[in-house]
């Protein structure tokens, strides 16, 4: 992918798309441990005692509030695994639209 195709340069070479890849895959976990942990802190006062049940069902915007921010997480996650996964099809459709010239004897 680094050389010089017949319509001009390539924009990225095959290092610099993985590498693109390996960053959206890390960051999408480290974005859900966040939004886990942030989830989790927001929740355990129900489990401590401090904030009854009842108390939470006559509010139940706090209960969706709670729920909300493990929702956007889930949601950030799969938006930057798809991103890493659509990086790696890209390649492969690459690859076999492009074979090596080692592969192709």
């Amino acid at each position: 992918m680094s050389k010089q195709d017949k319509f001009g340069f390539i924009f990225s070479n095959e290092d610099g798309v993985m590498r693109a890849a390996a960053v959206a895959n890390v960051t999408s976990w480290l974005v859900l441990l966040v939004f886990v942990a942030t989830f989790v802190t927001n929740f355990w006062p129900l489990f401590d005692g401090t904030v009854p049940f009842s108390e939470l069902f006559n509010q139940p915007t706090s209960l969706v509030n709670v729920f909300y921010i493990l929702i956007m997480g889930v949601v950030y996650f799969s938006i930057l695994q798809g991103v890493s996964r659509l990086l790696h099809l890209g390649l492969d459709i690459y690859y076999s639209l492009y074979p090596d010239e080692e592969e192709a004897k």
